[in-house]
């Protein structure tokens, strides 16, 4: 049975990211980045499919320093973009387990995923 990781991530704008924390904006779009990375590098294992679905600017920089496959969320509240990754991901996986992450818990332990 295949695993497939759908990971959700906006694109680490200064202002647009992490704005509760009362930071710095350019110090929130750093952390928000790190988030990004730890998740993605927790969560990495042999044999699991891995998707960056990215969210807001999909031409940020940034992009290009993530290792993984990358999709754009399309338009949308966060229910129908999730969705709609969901089907995108089930009509090439039979028989396939996936898992939908956000990257606002990069500490959260591998095995409750």
């Amino acid at each position: 049975m295949t695993e497939h990781l759908l990971v959700f991530a906006k694109a680490p704008q200064a202002g647009r990211v992490k704005t509760r924390l009362q930071l710095p904006p350019s110090d929130a779009a750093r952390l928000h980045c790190s988030f990004i990375f730890d998740v993605l590098h927790r969560h990495e294992r042999k044999g699991r499919q891995m998707t960056l679905w990215r969210g807001g600017d999909c031409q940020h920089p940034f992009w290009a320093r993530v290792d993984v496959p990358q999709r754009d969320q399309p338009d949308g509240n966060l229910g129908d973009r999730m969705c709609f990754a969901l089907r995108e991901t089930m009509k090439s996986a039979d028989n396939a387990r996936v898992v939908i992450l956000g990257t606002d818990s990069p500490s959260l332990p591998p095995q409750f995923v």
